[in-house]
């Protein structure tokens, strides 16, 4: 009896480093002086079929130009930038604008 309740005790201490959960994944960073943003696929102003960029503080603006390799929606990025206001006469694309300094994937 002692021998069986032994063996059933290692057998469960054996098998509870497959019962441990996965980890969670640390989440990165960016680097000293860069902005944690998710690029989106939407409503660019003019452009339908543009992206804008979602800043993790909050507001999402639709940048000047985005990388093609960087083009996909739900990524998430690091960059650096600039808001400046768009003076152009066009109601459509006329407003806030976000110009990229640097940028990367997080």
């Amino acid at each position: 009896m002692r021998l069986r309740w032994t063996i059933t005790l290692l057998v469960m201490a054996a098998s509870l480093p497959a019962c441990k959960k996965d980890a969670p994944q640390k989440e990165a960073t960016c680097g000293a002086g860069f902005a944690k943003a998710t690029v989106l696929h939407g409503r660019n102003l003019c452009d339908q079929n543009g992206y804008v960029i979602q800043l993790d503080a909050g507001a999402a603006y639709p940048p000047d130009s985005l990388p093609a390799n960087l083009q996909q929606s739900g990524l998430r990025i690091c960059l650096t930038y600039t808001l400046y206001e768009d003076p152009r006469m066009c109601a459509c694309c006329g407003g806030t604008r976000l110009k990229i300094g640097q940028i990367q994937r997080q």
